[in-house]
């Protein structure tokens, strides 16, 4: 098939900075189960004890083999328990269970024990086992201490936790009507704690990350966890692994036997912890992670600058090293693009946000998974901010809220409708000004705005109703028919197999980015386009686009909406309709 190829050279070249980064290093993103902050403290009472049998022995005030055989648990200690989101939805799924069926225990209604229902659930381990506990007229708060020492209070359950086999668990809270042994239903809680032998030559480096805060007793407590934190474990000739803290400070990175330099980072990434080199052999290993310690990361930091132009440059090329980058410039001689890959930026970008200065005629195409978050001015330049995960990008270019292809078009959605103008009576509506009566777009106001929502119809560098009447003005007035996206232009005859793989001539983009005065940023969807499309409101409509004209229609519906609200830029009737 041939297809028409892009004008452009795709080469990167005339770079101020360049470095490489370690050719072929996998980067391994995994992601640590969910729990609760109850999960986490009674899996931090679990791994406590398994620790140091004979110290939790004596806060329970007995002796580590009471009530099995001598020796039956050795006072060695145990490997760590990860936490696993497998065995924490077989956990918590049979702790409802429990509670809507009315019944308590190992076996459910249908026959089904530890083994089956973990084996169910695709765990792939050939070992699993099952504590339960529960009591009426206890709070949560208090349910995790309680039913741990309940647990290692019970000979059979204190020993089957403590077994050294056991690498993975899953827990799961519930509250509700429990059916006792004896017969009687009570309002409580009840714990499911679900134990897995783990899979062969697969360990998990597992812990915590808190904040010594509420209880300074050098142990985890309810509230001290801390999400968020970015953990790295990194294996010299190797991949490196890296994982995020759930909201209850928990987290597990699966890895194989060898050494690790371990690294723990704040969610900006402008904080961090050695801690160091951990050497993982044929077990489990606890490190916990302790916020207060945190030091700044003084990194270094680089700029990318493209000096040439008409140039693309991927950020998805593996010349293009990441790891100390801060600002990437395309502005060079003009016309130059930049793809932002989603996935490996999401993955390596230590300090974010990164910023990419541009400039009008230059594009951005950000692949999927990147959202668009807000909008905000800054010494006459405007400042776009997308986010994935936890990497984040300034886009900084002229300022202009007016759409240069069409100033009537607010939405930039290439028609001229009534829902245009009654976007900016809604922005109006919504307070965003009533610090700034004049509407005036300030310095560090922050807009929060669609992406492609352009306010200053006039060009004012103002908001006001004067902005709306000249969208409506247009719609009665303008003798230009709106209209609407055009069929997908494409190079060449495209088969439906080649749809699943973009070509370099093809774009997906949301929107169109042609010859603007700021530069165009694409958000690449599911709509083929060529690069080449554009349409303006001088211009008569392409083949193939649709007119609509019904001004009567649509002067009747503004005056009636505007009517509604008395003209007033107080009102919140029409939030509704964006």
């Amino acid at each position: 098939m041939n297809l028409r190829r892009p004008k452009r050279r795709l080469a990167i070249e005339n770079l101020e900075v360049r470095r490489l980064m370690v050719a072929d290093m996998d980067v391994i993103e995994q992601a640590s189960a969910t729990m609760s902050i109850y999960d986490q403290q009674m899996l931090e009472l679990i791994n406590r004890a398994r620790a140091d049998p004979l110290a939790e022995a004596a806060r329970r005030q007995i002796d580590l083999n009471e009530g099995l055989n001598p020796g039956a648990i050795t006072s060695d200690p145990k490997q760590p328990l990860a936490p696993i989101t497998v065995l924490n939805d077989v956990a918590i799924a049979h702790s409802q269970d429990m509670i809507e069926r009315g019944f308590f225990a190992h076996e459910n209604p249908d026959g089904l024990r530890p083994f089956e229902r973990a084996l169910n659930a695709g765990y792939g381990s050939g070992f699993a086992g099952e504590n339960l506990a529960a009591r009426s007229g206890i709070s949560l708060v208090r349910a995790s201490t309680l039913l741990h020492f309940d647990l290692y209070g019970s000979p059979g359950h204190r020993y089957n936790f403590l077994l050294p086999r056991y690498r993975d668990v899953g827990l799961g809270f519930e509250r509700g009507p429990i059916t006792f042994s004896s017969g009687q239903i009570a309002t409580g809680i009840l714990v499911t704690q679900v134990f897995g032998g783990g899979v062969q030559d697969e360990y998990s480096i597992t812990g915590v990350a808190f904040e010594d805060s509420k209880t300074a007793d050098d142990f985890y407590s309810l509230g001290e966890g801390r999400g968020g934190i970015i953990i790295e474990a990194r294996q010299s000739n190797g991949p490196l692994f890296v994982t995020t803290t759930g909201s209850s400070g928990g987290y597990a990175l699966r890895v194989g036997s060898g050494s690790y330099q371990l690294t723990a980072y704040s969610s900006s990434r402008l904080e961090s912890i050695d801690l160091g080199v951990i050497v993982v052999t044929d077990q489990n290993i606890k490190i916990d992670v302790r916020t207060e310690e945190f030091v700044s990361v003084d990194p270094v930091k680089e700029s990318l600058v493209l000096l040439g132009a008409d140039e693309l440059i991927r950020l998805a090329d593996p010349q293009v090293d990441l790891s100390a980058l801060v600002t990437i410039d395309i502005r060079g001689k003009g016309d130059n693009t930049l793809v932002v890959d989603a996935g490996r930026l999401g993955s390596l970008l230590p300090l974010t946000p990164l910023t990419v200065l541009a400039n009008s005629g230059d594009r951005v195409v950000f692949e999927p998974g990147w959202k668009f978050e807000s909008a905000r001015l800054s010494e006459g330049a405007l400042i776009r901010q997308f986010r994935h995960d936890q990497a984040i990008i300034d886009l900084v270019g002229p300022s202009s809220f007016q759409n240069p292809v069409n100033a009537f078009d607010v939405s930039g959605d290439l028609s001229v409708t009534a829902s245009d103008a009654l976007k900016i009576i809604n922005e109006l509506s919504l307070r965003r000004y009533s610090n700034n009566p004049n509407g005036e777009l300030r310095d560090e106001q922050s807009i929060d705005v669609n992406l492609f929502n352009f306010y200053d119809v006039s060009g004012d560098f103002k908001v006001t109703a004067l902005d709306a009447l000249q969208v409506i003005n247009a719609i009665i007035h303008d003798s230009n028919p709106v209209v609407v996206v055009p069929e997908p232009e494409q190079y060449g005859t495209v088969e439906k197999s080649d749809r699943d793989e973009p070509s370099e001539n093809l774009r997906r983009i949301n929107g169109i980015s042609e010859t603007l005065t700021a530069p165009s940023v694409l958000i690449r969807s599911t709509a083929w386009m060529s690069d080449s499309t554009s349409v303006s409101s001088g211009s008569p409509p392409p083949s193939g686009v649709e007119s609509v004209r019904d001004n009567e229609r649509v002067r009747d519906h503004l005056f009636s909406s505007l009517a509604d609200i008395g003209f007033s830029i107080d009102s919140m009737a029409l939030r509704s309709l964006e």
